[in-house]
């Protein structure tokens, strides 16, 4: 991260509400901007993350599936998939995870979260996925 110069923060006497208009003043408001650009993170890193509220099947660009309520995950066949998947329950429901028929999770023919914000890794492998 670079701070140069114009992105000082602004001197004590500098409100940070202009009286006149009731609106962040533009020195403080120049300072928050220029510090947003200096440190903002690409957004590119949400772009794998999925908020899921019923049953769904995900595909190999999700990679982290956040759930709430009781609903089922129908994973993809392993050859399907290259990419670890992150389950999490953010809820108070169940969650169900299930493989493909004749596949398993970690010897198990499905997996559940059953409390609020636990999660899970599947790492996809021969014959299902394990989780890590």
């Amino acid at each position: 991260m670079t701070i140069t110069a114009t992105t000082r923060i602004p001197a004590p006497r500098v409100p940070f509400i202009n009286e006149r208009s009731g609106q962040i003043s533009r020195e403080w408001y120049l300072f928050l901007f220029q510090v947003q650009e200096a440190i903002s993170l690409s957004t590119d890193f949400l772009s794998g993350v999925k908020n899921i509220v019923g049953d769904y099947a995900p595909d190999n660009d999700a990679v982290h599936l956040m759930c709430s309520g009781d609903i089922t995950i129908s994973l993809p066949s392993y050859t399907k998939r290259d990419k670890v998947l992150t389950v999490t329950n953010i809820g108070t429901g169940v969650i169900t995870i299930e493989p493909e028929t004749g596949e398993l999770i970690q010897d198990d023919t499905s997996k559940e979260l059953d409390f609020q914000w636990t999660t899970v890794q599947l790492c996809p492998k021969t014959g299902g996925y394990v989780i890590i």
